[in-house]
């Protein structure tokens, strides 16, 4: 007996443990029951997002769908919309439109003598009360510069139009046939002036040429019209690298050559 109480003893001193080391585990256990709680939770609140997100997507999609099934069957058939478009004021004729650009400028003169001499500030204050410009004005103004005419035989239309910000106007267009090459190509070019009309000028007379002329030499095997363009197509056409078509090796190469004219050059006249 005396054998057993002692091995009973030792058996329940090895279960037995303090009471600081088992307040750490049940603290542990409580972290991880609640670790796996908020996982659980999160999880949900994932799932409920996304089905959320699907519901607001479907609802905004079946939304769109029956406002333009809604507008589809609410439009005005095309004979109710082509007699409602005849109520809009004419077009002004050639004539209105040059009384109404010598009244304008009649105004812009009036308001410059007006302003003529003010401080800065009196002439906001005297701008204010400068009289606006009538509908027909506005319209003059708008179209004092449209232009169109046809190309290619008829094939294609070109319409233009300017509206100055400035006095000369700094931005210039041009168009042209592109006979070198081979095939039927037309070319519309828009150059805008930044601080100053000269650059934009020059482009617009000598871009067109230029690339006409890199064509010829491209397809041609013609001399360019100048040193600084046969340059720019020996070094495109060495560039085995870059599959180049005509076309856009005679855009790449007259772009290199005007830079070099219009800059490099220029500055080295002032050496």
């Amino acid at each position: 007996s005396i054998r057993q109480r002692r091995a009973f003893n030792n058996t329940s001193s090895e279960q037995q443990q303090p009471p600081q080391q088992q307040q750490q585990q049940q603290q542990q256990q409580q972290k991880q029951q609640e670790q796996q709680g908020s996982d659980q939770q999160g999880g949900g609140k994932a799932a409920g997002t996304k089905r959320s997100l699907t519901i607001a997507i479907g609802g905004v999609l079946t939304l769109l769908g029956v406002v333009s099934y809604t507008f589809m069957r609410s439009s005005a058939p095309v004979d109710q919309v082509t007699a409602a478009s005849s109520n809009f004021t004419p077009a002004p004729t050639p004539a209105q439109i040059t009384a109404a650009l010598q009244s304008v400028a009649t105004k812009r003169s009036d308001a410059q003598k007006e302003l003529e001499g003010l401080s800065r500030k009196e002439k906001r204050e005297k701008a204010r009360q400068l009289k606006d410009l009538t509908d027909l004005e506005v319209t003059a103004i708008l179209r004092a510069n449209e232009k169109s005419w046809d190309a290619i035989d008829g094939a294609l239309r070109v319409d233009t139009n300017q509206v100055s910000s400035n006095d000369p106007i700094e931005d210039y267009l041009t168009s042209g046939d592109l006979k070198a090459g081979g095939g039927t190509k037309y070319m519309v070019g828009v150059f805008d002036g930044h601080a100053g009309y000269m650059c934009a000028e020059q482009l617009s007379k000598r871009m067109g040429p230029m690339i006409d002329s890199a064509l010829g030499s491209i397809g041609g095997g013609e001399k360019g019209t100048s040193a600084a363009l046969n340059n720019a197509v020996v070094r495109l056409t060495r560039n085995t690298e870059h599959q180049w078509d005509p076309l856009s090796m005679a855009l790449t190469a007259s772009f290199i050559a005007m830079d070099r004219e219009l800059v490099h050059d220029a500055l080295a006249e002032f050496k």
